[in-house]
């Protein structure tokens, strides 16, 4: 290995794939209502817990609240990744199977 050009922060995902609308659609449930698919509720939890992370930082709480939005980010991600990542914890399992990008 040359230590030159493999560091361990060019191990960190720094930008997650987002598939085109076309792949995730919407879905009328009603006039008012949409349902949106697993893999845009997966990027949406991702924007949330990256602002929550960003407000957590910004306003010096503890860092068990910010562990617990690192890990459910992290997870998150795991998930949006592989949908049959092992070792998740169960409140973040849905009860039906998630779609996933692989």
């Amino acid at each position: 290995m040359n230590a030159v050009l493999c560091k361990p922060v060019d191990l960190l995902i720094t930008h997650v794939p987002a598939p085109p609308v076309c792949i995730r659609p919407s879905v009328a449930v009603s006039a008012n209502v949409r349902n949106e698919d697993d893999l845009t509720m997966q990027l949406a939890e991702m924007v949330y817990c990256n602002q929550e992370i960003k407000n957590a930082i910004a306003c010096g709480q503890g860092t068990n609240k910010l562990l617990e939005q690192w890990n459910r980010l992290q997870w998150t991600t795991a998930l949006h990744l592989n949908s049959e990542t092992p070792g998740i914890p169960m409140d973040m399992l849905k009860k039906k199977p998630s779609r996933g990008m692989s």
